[in-house]
């Protein structure tokens, strides 16, 4: 399986680390277990489960595409990070999960990096009780945004609905 495209991923979690916790602590700090767990997502067809990884206060899930060209990073982290709207191109309020709120929020490749400039990020952010999930999308800049996977960041919803 390759991962082409990871490094930009791994940046964004990275960056997602400072954001919080995860599912599980061990006495370091740094989270453990997977991000979907008590949550049900539906991945789109043919994409591929990477792996999880933890990086300080967060845990994170990847999924990528059939062509290798895009990506899904599902993160979990604890209910007190916060957005900063200049990051970002354009942020609403949608409902999720049977009318959950949550915010989706879209980055071009300017607003990501200029080492990445390349690629494109839809995510939905939402909180659950003291969980936060954030679902992203990254795509490259210019494409026609997967409807598979456009639906997929909008499916994250606790086992037994919202």
């Amino acid at each position: 399986m390759s991962y082409k495209g990871l490094p930009l991923v791994l940046t964004a979690a990275f960056l997602l680390a400072s954001c919080g916790g995860g599912s599980g602590s061990g006495s370091d700090g740094v989270m453990t277990g997977d991000p979907l767990s008590g949550f049900s997502f539906d991945t789109p067809p043919g994409w591929t489960q990477g792996p999880v990884m933890s990086r300080h206060r967060s845990v994170f899930r990847f999924f990528q595409s059939p062509v290798a060209t895009s990506y899904i990073m599902i993160a979990r982290s604890y209910a007190n990070g916060h957005r900063n709207a200049q990051l970002f191109d354009r942020m609403s309020p949608i409902a999720i999960c049977g009318g959950h709120n949550a915010t989706f929020v879209r980055r071009s490749g300017k607003m990501l990096s200029i080492h990445y400039s390349h690629q494109a990020s839809d995510m939905v952010d939402s909180t659950w009780g003291k969980v936060r999930i954030l679902a992203y999308y990254y795509f490259p800049t210019g494409a026609t945004p997967d409807p598979a996977a456009e639906s997929a960041i909008r499916s994250v919803c606790p086992n037994g609905g919202g």
